[in-house]
Parts: C-alpha cells; structure tokens; sequence
C-alpha cells in the first residue's frame, strides 16, 4: 500500500475572517508537495547535498542568507522538484474575499434567529469567525487527498507534516482534518444540533434541536482509515525546506500578480501562470471564473464584465 507524507507550509495572511486586508489583494497561502514513503531516504540524501552549501552549523536559517543566496537556493529547488516531478499543491485565498464571505455568513446566522419564532429569544452569542489558517488548510488537504484516491484508488495511506507551529495553529489544523472526515466519511449524514432559548410566555430556558441532513456523491466519501492526521516534522527535515520555499514564493507570486490582474481567482491556472513549478500543481481549476470555494471567497467588486470576458462570454458555474 502506497504510504504518502504530504509537507506543507504557510506563507501570507493569517488571523480570522474578521480581519482587514492590509493592502489591496492581500492573500493567505498554505501550500507543499508529496512523497512517496520508499522515496524519502533516497531524496533526503540528495536534499542534504543541495543544502548544506547554505547550511551553517547544522540549521539552514533562509532569512540568513543574502538576496542571491536565497535566489539560488530557490532555483535549485525548484530544479530538484521538477527533476523528480513532485506533485505540488496549493490553497489561497484573499483576506478580503473570506472576510465578505464571514460577514454574509454572520448576517444570514442573525436574520434566520429574527425570522423565527417571536416567542423564542436566542442568546446573542454568534459563530466565532472562521481562521483563514484552518481554512486555507483544508483545502489543501482535501486536494491531496482526492489527488491521492484518483492516483491510487483506495488503497493508500497520507500524513501531513508541517513545520513547527504553536499549539493553537496546529489544533486547527486537526480540526480542519477531523471535521472534513466527520462530514465525508458517510455518504448520507443528520446531524441535530441542541441550543438554548428563552421562552417568553413560560420566562424559562428550554432546549431546542435543528436537525440537518446532508448528501454527498460517492466520489466525495473519505475512508478515514486513508488518513493518519497532522503532525510536526522533524525541525532539520530537508522537506520541510522544500515546502517552506514553495509557500513563500507562491504566496509572493500572488501578491505580484495583484499589480496587473487584482483579483484573479487564485486557485485557476491563469493565476499561476510563469510561476516556475506551474506544471507541477495538481487540483486547479482551468477557468479564471471561480467556482465552488473560490466564488464564496472570491475577491469583493470585481467586475461580472471581467469575469465573463475571462471565461470567453460564459456564466459563472458556482455548482
């Protein structure tokens, strides 16, 4: 059985969706590539060659080297991956695109409590709002995952390694993890949820239900045992180098990118397009027109003309 190490890293913007873009078309980036377990000595060994020229006692320190140090460490990674052909894999999304789509989400949680029952009051507590970090992770981990089960069929096994965190980014990765197996590992999935109200007419607290059922295609449904979870990488992990290089240099592609095309949706090939291991991302969407996820966050204002003229005259498939 195929056992797979997904390393990624962040680069960009974190915090939650309540948070303000700092500059027009600010993004978030978590990205990385995958291993094949019975690879990993053989490309360890050639990773520790190509770095230990910028390695100064025992710790590569990126931010340490020069301008041109940096530049030539970069190509030659990025020579190393298209070498062996690593698939790559990334999820961004702008600030101000998930922000919007937090403060729809809030407005809709408020006006469904006015629209119900007037004898019932709600507690004015909302939704905490949502970690671009835990977001932008699950993307990228369902992306690996579906890439994997296409390559592989049912028959493998993925980790996710990471570098070090503090202990509230990675309880959010394992949340992103767990609560994407929780809602695709069944094919048909209630859930009831229970919340506190203030009866009016009685002045008492009661407890009342919301029962939701959700279906997904086959093709969605994840084998859990498929998964092994998230986890630290070894800190002097040559592939952790790797990922770090490729979140950083994507994540400043994009920020480049806003300067003549503000608001490209970010997960479509156009988007990446001259950026050196374009033909080693796997999971993009062809059209810039966004679609799924990327319509939700999409950026704020761009024009319905644009994004027409982008998809040759076409609508948006929102689907």
């Amino acid at each position: 059985m195929p056992e797979v190490y997904c390393f990624f890293d962040e680069s960009g913007a974190k915090g939650h969706a309540d948070k303000k873009e700092r500059f027009e078309g600010e993004s978030g980036t978590v990205a990385g590539f995958v291993v094949l377990v019975e690879n990993m000595k053989e490309y360890c060994d050639e990773l520790d060659a190509l770095l230990s020229p910028y390695t100064c006692s025992g710790k590569l320190h990126i931010t340490d080297l020069t301008p041109e140090q940096q530049s030539a460490l970069r190509d030659s990674i990025f020579d190393w991956l298209q070498k062996h052909s690593c698939p790559c894999f990334f999820d961004a999304q702008y600030v101000s695109g998930f922000g919007e789509a937090g403060l729809v989400f809030r407005k809709f949680i408020e006006s469904a409590r006015d629209a119900s029952c007037p004898r019932f009051k709600h507690g004015s507590n909302l939704p905490a709002p949502e970690s671009l970090h835990k977001e932008l992770f699950q993307g990228l981990a369902m992306k690996v995952f579906y890439w994997c089960k296409q390559e592989y069929g049912d028959n493998f096994h993925i980790d996710y390694l990471t570098d070090r965190v503090d202990k509230v980014v990675l309880r959010l990765f394992e949340q992103a993890i767990n609560e994407a197996i929780e809602s695709l590992s069944l094919q048909n999935m209630t859930r009831t949820r229970e919340t506190t109200v203030f009866d009016t007419q009685t002045r008492e607290k009661r407890k009342k239900s919301v029962t939701s059922h959700l279906e997904f295609p086959e093709r969605w449904k994840i084998d859990q045992d498929r998964i092994g979870g998230v986890n630290l990488a070894d800190p002097d992990s040559p592939f952790i180098v790797v990922a770090d290089v490729i979140a950083n240099s994507l994540n400043h592609h994009f920020d480049e990118l806003q300067v003549r095309s503000k608001g490209l949706t970010l997960g479509s090939s156009k988007a990446i397009d001259g950026y050196p291991l374009c033909g080693l991302f796997k999971g993009i969407q062809e059209s810039d027109v966004p679609q799924g996820i990327d319509a939700v966050f999409q950026y704020p204002g761009r024009p319905e003309s644009e994004l027409r003229q982008e998809s040759g005259g076409k609508d948006a498939d929102v689907s």
